[in-house]
């Protein structure tokens, strides 16, 4: 298992409601298919099953019911196996406590690695400006 970590961020108070929004944009760079291991977000149930699009600024868990935005500046770091990958962010309403999401995936490793590139460019992007 390995972990990839985003740089910090400073949580705003109303951060559920920031990154699970619906998301109109149309630049998904990589797309997989996955479902729910475990949520502590109850609108997340086990086995429901998402489309998950790894976005320029964003990961879009997407199936005909829901629509979850997750932007990767608020997601503090990536957990992934072979047939697994997890994402954690802190809970505005409870700070000790990290809400989190682990995905069945066929893919885990490649999701990873596609990731840390996007990240990557991303910070690289930002530092350039």
């Amino acid at each position: 298992m390995g972990t990839i970590f985003t740089r910090p961020h400073y949580y705003e108070d109303n951060l559920i409601e920031n990154n699970l929004i619906e998301d109109t944009s149309d630049n998904e760079i990589y797309i997989y298919n996955g479902s729910i291991k475990y949520s502590n977000i109850d609108s997340l149930k086990t086995n429901d099953e998402y489309t998950i699009y790894l976005c320029e600024n964003d990961l879009i868990l997407e199936n005909n019911i829901n629509n979850y935005t997750f932007l990767y500046q608020n997601i503090s770091h990536w957990v992934y196996s072979k047939n697994s990958l997890g994402f954690f962010f802190k809970n505005t309403k409870d700070s000790d406590n990290k809400l989190q999401i682990v995905l069945n995936v066929i893919d885990g490793e490649e999701i990873a690695n596609n990731l840390k590139q996007i990240t990557t460019e991303l910070v690289e992007y930002y530092k350039n400006l």
